[in-house]
C-alpha cells in the first residue's frame, strides 16, 4: 500500500479545497488489478511558497474507495504535514475479501510455502478485515535530486468463519499473517527529478521492506522506478520492477512489477 503511494507526497497543490486522487493500477504478485478512488478536502496551514520549511503545510481528510478482482474496500484517511519535509498519514479501513482466486487461504505452519503453485489447489475463503495504520514520511529536494523516507505500522484483524487455519496468505502485502496481525513496513526512494521536453520525470531506486510481527514473514525488494506526466497534465504514469532480495517465495529472477495510471485533481 505504501510503496505505490509514496510518490504522490512529492507534489500537490498548496490551495485549499476538495482533491481528488483516482488510480488504476496493475501489479505482478500478485493483487493485479486495482481501482483506487481518493475524494479528500484538503486546508492549508502556516503554508510559505517557496519556503523551505513552511511550503505545502496542510491537514486533509478524506475517504478511501478500492476495488479489485479480490476485494472492496472502504474507509478514510487522515494527512497532516505540519513542515515541507514531515507528512504523517493514518488510515482506518475495512475490507470484504470475494472468495475466489487470489483471496483467504489459510496455513497451518509460518514455514509453509504459499506460492502460486501452493496456494492453486487450495480452498480461497471469503472474510474481512478492520485495519488502521500510521505512516510517517520525510522527503527532501536538492537541485534535481529527491529522497523520500518512510514508514508504516499497521494492524490487521481478520474475519473468516471458513478460516480455521492459523495463518493466511494476503496476496497485497505478500507475506503470511496471523488473525490478529502487526506489519512494519519501509519505504525509500532516492532518484532524480527533472523535466524532459514537455514531461516530468521521476526515476531512480525503490526499495521496500515490510515484515510481519506474529507470522514471521518478511520480504526485501529494491528496484528501478519511473514516473512520468505531461505538462499541465492531470495524469502520470508509474513503472517499478523490484526483484526480490529477500522472500521465502520468490526469487531475484521473479520481480515485483508494477504499472500505475493515476489522475489527480
Amino acid at each position: 500500500m505504501l510503496a505505490l503511494t509514496l510518490l504522490a507526497t512529492l507534489a500537490s497543490a498548496a490551495e485549499s479545497g476538495p482533491t481528488l486522487q483516482a488510480d488504476a493500477a496493475f501489479t505482478m504478485f500478485d493483487q493485479g488489478l486495482s481501482l483506487l478512488v481518493k475524494p479528500a478536502w484538503k486546508q492549508t496551514l502556516w503554508d510559505k511558497e517557496g519556503s523551505l520549511l513552511l511550503d505545502g503545510t496542510h491537514v486533509t481528510p478524506g475517504a478511501w474507495l478500492q476495488l479489485t478482482p479480490d476485494f472492496a474496500r472502504a474507509g478514510g484517511e487522515l494527512s497532516f504535514s505540519p513542515a515541507a519535509v514531515f507528512e504523517i498519514r493514518g488510515h482506518a479501513l475495512a475490507t470484504q475479501y470475494f472468495g475466489n482466486v487470489n483471496t483467504i487461504v489459510g496455513f497451518e505452519g509460518q514455514e509453509d510455502s504459499y506460492g502460486p503453485e501452493d496456494r492453486e489447489g487450495q480452498e480461497k475463503n471469503s472474510g474481512s478485515t478492520l485495519r488502521a495504520g500510521v505512516a510517517p514520511i520525510l522527503r527532501a529536494k536538492v537541485g534535481s535530486v529527491v529522497v523520500v523516507l518512510a514508514g508504516e505500522r499497521q494492524w490487521v484483524k481478520l474475519t473468516s468463519e471458513a478460516t480455521n487455519e492459523p495463518y493466511w496468505f494476503e496476496p497485497e502485502s505478500q507475506l503470511l499473517l496471523s488473525h490478529d496481525e502487526t506489519i512494519t513496513s519501509g519505504t525509500g526512494l532516492l532518484a532524480w527529478s527533472g523535466t524532459v521536453s514537455d514531461w516530468e520525470l521521476i526515476t531512480g531506486l525503490l526499495g521496500t521492506w515490510r515484515s510481519a510481527e506474529e507470522s514471521g514473514d518478511s520480504l526485501l525488494r529494491v528496484g528501478p522506478m519511473v514516473k512520468a506526466q505531461a505538462t499541465d497534465s492531470k495524469i502520470s504514469y508509474l513503472l517499478l520492477v523490484q526483484p526480490h532480495l529477500k522472500d521465502r517465495v520468490f526469487g531475484p529472477s521473479q520481480p515485483f512489477t508494477a504499472v500505475q495510471v493515476r489522475y489527480a485533481l
